[in-house]
């Protein structure tokens, strides 16, 4: 039987997501390319693009929120989630993307070192 490894409490009972919940926020139930829609827009995203070179604040680009009201899903800063790459490797997925990625490039998960979340 597979060992599950629990995540470590963020605080006040909150915890990272798992890759699935994160792609379900960023992308809907339709799964978008984009959580916007299907084509890459840079003034949707803080991606390399904007020229800005460093993070921004949340509500900054309104118009590339996801379906479900989250924002930065793409751009900005990577994300962690909870889920192992391959359970037991201590390797977790980090997912979107940063605001030097090009803003064609879509969110996507990316191994991590092997540091627990």
């Amino acid at each position: 039987m597979a060992r599950r490894r629990r995540v470590r409490p963020l605080g006040r009972g909150k915890v990272l997501p798992s890759a699935r919940q994160w792609e379900k926020a960023a992308r809907g139930a339709c799964g978008r390319i984009y959580p916007w829609g299907a084509e890459p827009t840079a003034a949707k995203a803080n991606t390399a693009e904007a020229g800005i070179d460093a993070t921004t604040s949340v509500a900054r680009y309104q118009s590339g929120v996801s379906p479900y009201g989250a924002f930065d899903m793409c751009g900005d800063v990577w994300e962690w989630c909870s889920t192992e790459e391959e359970p037991g490797n201590g390797r977790y997925e980090l997912k979107g993307s940063t605001f030097t990625s090009p803003s064609n490039e879509p969110p996507r998960p990316r191994a991590t070192p092997p540091t627990p979340p």
